[in-house]
Parts: structure tokens; sequence; C-alpha cells
């Protein structure tokens, strides 16, 4: 089990440094962090927190890439903001 786990954050580590260079710090930061956080806000078991993260990631790239082409935005802002909004309504659904 420990080597497995290095092996996922070795992983995860040289996916995020590659991926800097390519895409810039603040989209790292947020596709790394708000879908999971939204997702969290369903309160369901793990398998179904990453589907519906990796929903909410899908999700928020073709709505940023999308805004970013028809309005001449850049493309890692339109992303962030299309995830800020996911994360604000997932706030709102599950306000109790």
């Amino acid at each position: 089990m420990d080597l497995l786990n290095f092996l996922l954050v070795s992983i995860v580590a040289i996916i995020i440094a590659l991926s800097i260079r390519i895409v810039g710090t603040l989209l790292i930061g947020a596709m790394m962090v708000i879908p999971t956080v939204a997702a969290l806000q369903f309160k369901q078991g793990f398998a179904k927190t990453i589907a519906i993260a990796l929903l909410f990631s899908l999700l928020a790239v073709i709505v940023g890439m999308s805004s970013s082409y028809f309005f001449s935005l850049p493309s890692g802002a339109t992303i962030v903001l299309a995830l800020l909004f996911i994360f604000i309504f997932s706030l709102v659904v599950n306000r109790r």
C-alpha cells in the first residue's frame, strides 16, 4: 500500500510540474481544488464524488473554452471563472 501511495503522489507531482509550464499556475491549482470541493458538497461516496468532480471539470473546461472563443478572453481565466460558478452553484444547491 505504501508503494501504491508513493506512485500516486509521484505521478501527480510530475503531472503538475509539467502542466504548470503549459497552462499556468492559476489553472492547475483551480482544476485540482475547486471541482473536488464542489463535488464534496453533495456528500456522496468516494467513487461518486470522483465522478461528480470529473463532470464538473469537463463542464468547466467546455464552458470556459467556448466562452473564451466567442468573447476573445483568456482561456485559463474563463475556465477558472466557470469553476467558480459551479462551486457557488453547488453551495447554493446544498445549503441546508
